[in-house]
C-alpha cells in the first residue's frame, strides 16, 4: 500500500548482483586453491622421480627393504590423506 516499490526492486536487484559477485569471486579462488592442492599432492612423486632418475641407487634402501617399504607405504597414505582433506576443505556451498 503506496510503499516504493522502484527502490525496493532496486535494492532487491543490487542484493542479487552482489550475492552473484560474491559467488563467481569465491569460485575463482577456490579453482587456484584446488589447482594448488593437486599440485603440492603431486611434488613428493615428482621428488621421487627426480631422485630416481638422477640417482637410481639413492632410492633403492627405501624400496629394497622391509623397513623402507614400510616407511613408503606410511608416506603414501600421508599424501592420500593430505589430498582427502585439500578436497573436503575445499567443499564451500553457497
Amino acid at each position: 500500500k503506496g510503499g516504493d516499490m522502484i527502490s525496493t526492486i532496486s535494492k532487491s536487484v543490487m542484493m542479487i548482483n552482489d550475492k552473484i559477485q560474491i559467488e563467481h569471486d569465491i569460485e575463482s579462488m577456490m579453482t587456484q586453491r584446488k589447482l594448488e592442492g593437486g599440485l603440492i599432492t603431486l611434488m613428493p612423486f615428482l621428488v621421487i622421480l627426480l631422485m630416481k632418475f638422477s640417482s637410481p641407487t639413492y632410492m633403492d634402501i627405501m624400496y629394497g627393504s622391509l623397513q623402507g617399504r614400510l616407511i613408503m607405504t606410511g608416506a603414501l597414505g600421508g599424501i592420500a590423506a593430505a589430498y582427502i582433506m585439500i578436497r573436503k576443505i575445499m567443499e564451500i556451498r553457497i
